[in-house]
């Protein structure tokens, strides 16, 4: 017989999360609740409730395969207390910092004679060689992937980053840091819609004013109706970089449904994209450009590892913890940082509107940071 669980680890201490059942989907905070209304054995819906690891779930169930259960049918996830979903806001908001420097590294690159398609080969494939070293320390078997699940990674890698990145370079070229920001954070928006139809997330009402309220002061930090002078061509450049940034988190979380590491995602991806801008390209002098003196050398391991590997490394691992809208949303601080970098760094002007634009963001975060309400477990009940 199954031992009784030491329910003073868990119970009302976790964020509500889902399993996926014939007759239903059920969310719930308490792990008593979530026993008297699963149909499952003990011992399964522990496992399903804790995580897959032995152990995780041998603290409070020894696990017997159960012939009325079929593994196939439940999304293991582990349990998650407040202090876990707080590190994984700070992760997706972490990787929105690091992108706020992305144009910063870019224009750097520009003076040692690395154009925008060059940047890309320098960007990615710098990182994808810290991904690799990553997974040579933390663990090899990272590293394969089923040829099945290659479209996973052809979509973060070729459809998502190296279109993004893209489209991305040649638009600051085109208009200012801030300007670019905001047309790639029409992502956030993007990535709600494609998630409510593809992975069943919830249009909430604090979701959808939080993703209005990061908009709108992304529009007003860029300065866009006030002045602001965008092209056609820089506008399709802007907006091409949004959504090409917003199939990132949706390809990504197939990825994580399908059992991967982010490491192995982010790995991939990166190499897939350098691979890819490298053949298409075809940048002429890049590896001169690259070591012609120390600086430039400098510029272009900052580029790779601050621009790209820790992001992406914090991004991806807020998705295992977050719903795709919400990991978006908070990754919007990143045009409040390229703002900035374009105030104190490049003298561009801070005016009134911008800094309302800055509370707006904020404002939209700190919303997504408050404690969900769930009164009773109740079934169905969506958090922020």
């Amino acid at each position: 017989m199954p031992e009784e669980p030491d329910r003073s680890e868990t119970e009302d201490q976790v964020r509500p999360f889902c399993v996926r059942h014939p007759e239903g989907r059920i969310k719930t905070r308490s792990f008593r609740f979530f026993l008297r209304t699963f149909p499952l054995c003990p011992a399964t819906a522990a496992s399903t409730y804790i995580g897959t690891s032995d152990a995780e779930f041998s603290r409070f169930f020894s696990f017997d395969e159960c012939a009325e259960c079929d593994p196939a049918l439940i999304d293991f996830t582990d349990y998650e207390t407040e202090t876990d979903v707080n590190k994984y806001m700070a992760s997706a908001l972490g990787g929105g910092v690091c992108w706020g420097f992305m144009g910063f590294f870019t224009r750097h690159l520009a003076a040692y004679g690395i154009d925008a398609n060059g940047a890309i080969v320098v960007r990615c494939g710098l990182a994808a060689i810290c991904f690799g070293i990553l997974i040579l320390v933390t663990g090899r078997e990272q590293f394969r992937i089923r040829l099945a699940d290659l479209w996973c990674f052809l979509g973060t890698g070729l459809l998502s980053l190296l279109f993004f990145t893209f489209c991305y370079f040649h638009a600051i070229n085109m208009m200012s840091l801030s300007t670019a920001a905001i047309l790639l954070y029409t992502a956030p928006t993007i990535v709600m819609l494609l998630s409510a139809v593809l992975f069943g997330e919830k249009l909430t009402k604090t979701r959808i004013l939080a993703a209005v309220l990061a908009f709108a002061g992304c529009a007003l930090v860029s300065g866009i109706g006030m002045g602001s002078s965008i092209t056609l061509t820089g506008l399709l450049f802007g907006l091409g970089s949004g959504f090409g940034y917003a199939l990132y988190t949706i390809f990504s979380r197939y990825a994580l449904k399908k059992g991967y590491s982010s490491s192995t995602i982010n790995f991939y991806s990166c190499l897939l994209a350098s691979v890819g801008a490298f053949l298409i390209w075809r940048p002429q002098g890049l590896a001169g450009c690259m070591t012609q003196s120390g600086p430039a050398v400098l510029w272009c391991l900052g580029t790779g590892v601050v621009s790209c590997f820790i992001p992406y490394m914090l991004y991806t691992f807020s998705l295992t913890g977050l719903e795709n809208g919400k990991a978006s949303i908070l990754s919007s601080v990143e045009p409040v940082v390229a703002s900035l970098v374009g105030v104190f760094l490049y003298k561009e002007p801070m005016t009134f509107p911008a800094l309302v634009g800055i509370l707006l963001v904020l404002s939209a975060i700190m919303l997504l940071n408050q404690k969900a309400q769930d009164p009773g477990g109740e079934l169905g009940k969506d958090p922020a």
